[in-house]
């Protein structure tokens, strides 16, 4: 089995080829450099990756997206709405494209997440179905 930094640390303070402050020095770099690593059961050094936020906003985004714009119009046509008129279906159409447009985009900055790529999949795939529905 190889010898650990600390342990060749240890080896060269007791050969005397450094001095006890530059061992102190020495640890005190290697302490700092392995905070954000964690160790394996086979001892093996594993970065831990920071939470990404930014996908599970991107997925937010992308099912607030559908959401908002259908009750936005059920509201305004159940309660802002005359009997018998017509609500204008536009603006919430141009609200689920923006808001899923925005999810598509951020969904593929946070590509290496997962729920980054769910949310952009499912962007993807709305805004598709809304062109093909449409056109």
């Amino acid at each position: 089995m190889e010898p650990t930094s600390e342990q060749e640390l240890k080896q060269l303070l007791e050969e005397g080829k450094i001095t006890e402050e530059e061992y102190h020095e020495l640890k005190h770099a290697m302490t700092e450099i392995n905070k954000g690593q964690s160790t394996s059961q086979d001892g093996t050094k594993n970065i831990s990756n920071p939470p990404h936020k930014l996908g599970k906003f991107a997925l937010i985004l992308t099912l607030g997206g559908v959401v908002l714009p259908v009750m936005g119009y059920f509201v305004v046509d159940t309660f802002l709405c005359p009997p018998n008129a017509g609500t204008a279906i536009g603006p919430w159409f141009f609200l689920f494209w923006g808001m899923d447009f925005a999810a598509f985009v951020i969904g593929i900055i946070s590509w290496k997440d997962s729920l980054g790529k769910a949310a952009a999949i499912t962007a993807g795939i709305l805004l598709v179905l809304s062109i093909i529905f449409v056109a």
